[in-house]
């Protein structure tokens, strides 16, 4: 397929209804696939979104066992009325695996062939065998497998036609194999092959997107040019095998592939799967991608049952595969409560949450929902076609804010780390401080004791807002610096002690590879209420800190001009994440290296200190339609088994800690006994060469002792005040091109600031 049509596919940005002209299929009965209705009738094609969407539960099929771990590869798949049946291939040849309708495994079978690479696969229930056709580019083959017997046949070995190479299987229909074609010209045309014989039943010599081919009825259809970011030209095969202009056609956004399965016309796009109903031209969503198993997985590539009541997926890359099966919809007669986040509906740890949660709950259920999704991003469009980010989150910051004003908004909010530190009022405490958001520390409160005993309250205390708690960590980083071996300071190292201790090594060393203002900036983020009394609701930026502090950021950092030119100028105190070194220090036995890279925290204004970063918290609008079924499903969050989904799940970092205590035992449990978790480090190690579980130290409680320790002693939150910072940012913006004094900027701070402040007390 030409590669600039087939990325403009995939780029294809909208939903739109549409009419085109084409033809219908004929009433007669089945006809010669290679012949073509009159083409002077009319077809009318359009997107049903309004139409019901199948409910799929989803489970993992794991085709790897202790043989062949990470060393397989996922082919194809088909469902038949008994079994699923997978082709996997690894350097020892290819096998048919076969697995219940529950997805647990039954017998695995040799296939009789030649291993070796098979860029494009399909599979069908063909009589009573199983067919296997693939191409190489060089070669097209079906192969016949019997589930009986087990033996395996070649069917049809076709050979290539002048310089054109063998793509895509697309489709059996009527005894007639087609399979897309491309020569390095950059032709694309269509091929047909008897299956009874081997012989050409069908050739199209016309360009086209080949990979785009589709039959309303005995009708075959293929896109031509992208004409729009969403409209393509349509085009039929008459019965001289020539294409022949049909109209025009929009499709659902983000078109991936067009599949032809048993007859059935299906589409995947985001979303899901789409379905051509024949009796009215219209594309209707079939099921959607809403399973943490298939977020798992991938969905690269999919095949349906005959029925279509089940979906097979899988990804050959990841070596993955998932079954989804007919289920009754656990949200029906429940409140529904809408979750909002940040690509909340693409992450597989969250649809692991939905999909629980609405099964266990007996009243509430909860549907995610993206940010992306208050405001269609194609009303931003440049002119070149794509979407202009900039304008579109500035527009998605006001619409969300006026949504949540209407009372029309999300219930809850998970608030990630994307998300923190960054302007908008998505990113910020801006709905806080407009009453968008609820007080849920009387929720915390009124769990008694189990609320100090069974959570690290000490991050939440820190994230207290003049007395309200607005948001609940979930999970959390913990921030520090490194201090130059050669510095004599003390711990607590304040703005003071440091400047001073830079002053008298001024030897061309900067504090930061970062320039003066952002190295400002990332410090409020985490330090701004060292420059606020919140009892008395007082600025107080007029202090020998703050004055430290930028003298810091003026003095030490390195300039615009120094980073663009790849300054070489030593930097002696540089950030790092707790998670990826000091964890990673842990987990590989190395922790000695504290003794040379001790962890002195954050410089800060009464001392440096460890400084959380809270990865994930949760937020309820104060219009939720029910408080009672938020809170519970805050607390579904808080459980272990929330808590310890990465621990199942390792294909996540495990810097991000969860708040729960015994949870974060639980992690220390696969830490200091390795050996009773073999399987856990064996997929971490995600088949590293010679990887043995000898390999994994076990922690040591000394250890773990210290890195508790660690965790408790952390009083500082990095929960950015950006209506603040921004102010503080603003008026040092002079000072920085020395156009304003310190005493002036300060000064302006000072006052700007109050103003603030005291507008949020009213």
């Amino acid at each position: 397929m030409n590669v600039v049509r087939r990325i403009s596919l995939i780029l294809c940005l909208s939903i739109a209804i549409i009419s085109i002209t084409g033809c219908n299929r004929s009433d007669s009965g089945k006809s010669d696939p290679s012949v073509s209705v009159s083409a002077q009738e009319k077809t009318e094609f359009s997107l049903n979104t309004d139409g019901p969407v199948s409910y799929f539960g989803s489970v993992v099929i794991d085709t790897l066992t202790s043989e062949n771990a990470n060393k397989q590869t996922v082919y194809g798949g088909l469902v038949t009325d008994t079994a699923i049946w997978i082709l996997v291939g690894n350097e020892q040849g290819f096998f048919m695996e076969e697995f219940s309708l529950q997805g647990d495994r039954k017998d695995r079978f040799k296939l009789d062939c030649e291993a070796g690479a098979i860029p494009y696969c399909m599979m069908f229930e063909y009589e009573s065998s199983i067919l296997i056709a693939f191409s190489d580019y060089n070669e097209l083959k079906v192969l016949s497998f019997d589930p009986d017997t087990h033996s395996t046949a070649t069917v049809i070995d076709p050979k290539m036609d002048d310089d054109m190479r063998f793509g895509e299987v697309i489709a059996l229909r009527d005894n007639v194999l087609y399979v897309s074609m491309w020569s390095t010209s950059g032709v694309t045309s269509c091929r047909g092959y008897d299956l009874s014989d081997g012989s050409l039943k069908m050739k199209l010599d016309d360009n086209a997107l080949t990979e785009c081919f589709f039959w309303n009825g005995e009708q075959m259809y293929t896109l031509g040019q992208q004409l729009s970011p969403t409209e393509y030209e349509l085009l039929f095969v008459d019965s001289e095998m020539k294409l022949k202009q049909a109209g025009t056609i929009e499709l659902p956004e983000y078109p991936k592939c067009l599949r032809n399965i048993d007859g059935k016309q299906y589409l995947e796009n985001e979303s899901g799967i789409w379905m051509l109903e024949e009796s009215t031209g219209s594309w209707r969503r079939f099921a959607d991608w809403n399973h943490a198993e298939v977020s798992q997985v991938g969905k690269q590539e999919y095949t349906i049952s005959k029925e279509g009541s089940s979906i097979f997926v899988w990804d050959r890359n990841e070596s993955k595969s998932a079954f989804l099966f007919p289920e009754d919809d656990p949200t029906e007669g429940k409140i529904v409560l809408k979750v909002a986040g940040n690509m909340i509906t693409y992450n597989e740890k969250y649809q692991w949450i939905m999909e629980t949660f609405n099964k266990k709950s007996e009243k509430y259920a909860v549907e995610l929902v993206d940010y992306e999704s208050i405001l269609d991003p194609n009303g931003f469009l440049d002119q070149e076609g794509y979407v202009d980010y900039t304008a579109y989150q500035n527009a998605l910051d006001d619409q969300l804010w006026k949504v949540l004003m209407n009372g029309d908004g999300p219930d809850i909010f998970i608030r990630d780390q994307f998300y923190s530190d960054s302007s908008g009022r998505i990113d910020t405490r801006f709905f806080e401080y407009g009453g968008l958001f609820m007080d849920l520390k009387p929720a915390c409160e009124s769990m008694g004791t189990a609320w100090k005993d069974q959570y690290l309250t000490n991050l939440t205390d820190v994230m207290e807002n003049d007395g309200a708690l607005y948001t609940i960590p979930l999970f959390y980083r913990l921030r520090s610096l490194e201090k130059e071996k050669d510095c004599n300071l003390d711990q607590m190292a304040t703005y003071v002690s440091w400047a001073e201790y830079m002053d008298q090594h001024a030897d061309g060393r900067a504090l930061k590879w970062t320039t003066g203002s952002d190295y400002l900036r990332s410090t409020l983020c985490y330090d701004l209420s060292s420059f606020i009394d919140e009892e008395k609701h007082e600025a107080r930026f007029d202090t020998p800190e703050f004055r430290a502090l930028l003298h810091l950021a003026k003095e030490h950092c390195l300039s615009s001009q120094e980073i663009e030119n790849a300054s070489e100028r030593q930097c002696v105190f540089g950030s790092w994440t707790l998670c990826a070194e000091y964890t990673g220090e842990i987990i590989s036995g190395s922790y000695e290296s504290r003794s040379s890279r001790e962890p002195y925290g954050y410089l800060s204004a009464s001392g440096a200190g460890m400084c959380f970063w809270p990865t994930e918290s949760v937020s309820v609008s104060t219009n939720c339609k029910d408080e009672e079924g938020a809170w519970e499903f805050i607390c579904f969050l808080l459980s272990a088994d929330c808590q310890e989904y990465d621990m199942r799940n390792p294909n996540y970092s495990l810097g991000d800690y969860p708040v729960r205590w015994d949870s974060l035992e639980e992690l220390f449990e696969f830490l200091e006994n390795p050996l009773d978790h073999e399987d856990f480090w064996k997929r971490k190690a995600e088949g590293a060469d010679n990887w043995s579980i000898d390999q994994q130290p076990a922690l040591t409680e000394e250890e773990k002792n210290a890195f508790l320790e660690t965790i408790r002693s952390a009083h500082m939150v990095f929960y950015p005040d950006i209506e603040i910072i921004d102010i503080v940012m603003e008026e040092t913006a002079p000072w920085f091109s020395d156009q304003k004094s310190m005493d002036e900027v300060i000064d302006l701070i000072n006052k700007r600031v109050q103003l603030v402040l005291d507008e949020r007390r009213t």
